[in-house]
């Protein structure tokens, strides 16, 4: 589901040790500095200020927009967990690991 997200990265943001010390009621907010492009099945997300751009496969394109709609990490579980119940033993880390990529790349930030 979530293997392809921002890159390969180590889970060793705090928030983000592993899924089961996740902070479930963590939110979080969008850099501001990115926009974003689609071609085809990716999305490019780049922020000119810093001359970066990452690109998203849907998946993590997906946690992207949720955290856009200012869901939990929870929220954000739940609803994945919904659309791929056969996943549901992996989507805890790979959410984990989806939402330390895009914290480590400046693409999120979490909320006050």
């Amino acid at each position: 589901m979530l293997r392809h997200s921002v890159k390969a990265c180590s889970v060793d943001n705090p928030l983000f040790q592993t899924a089961k010390t996740m902070n479930t009621t963590q939110r979080f907010t969008l850099n501001p500095d990115y926009k974003a492009e689609q071609f085809d099945n990716e999305v490019l997300l780049y922020a000119v200020s810093a001359g970066q751009g990452v690109y998203l496969n849907e998946t993590a394109l997906l946690v992207w927009e949720m955290c856009a709609r200012g869901l939990s990490a929870a929220e954000m579980a739940a609803q994945l967990e919904a659309a791929y119940p056969e996943q549901q033993e992996v989507i805890g880390d790979e959410l984990a690991a989806a939402l330390d990529s895009l914290l480590e790349n400046g693409i999120i930030h979490p909320a006050p």
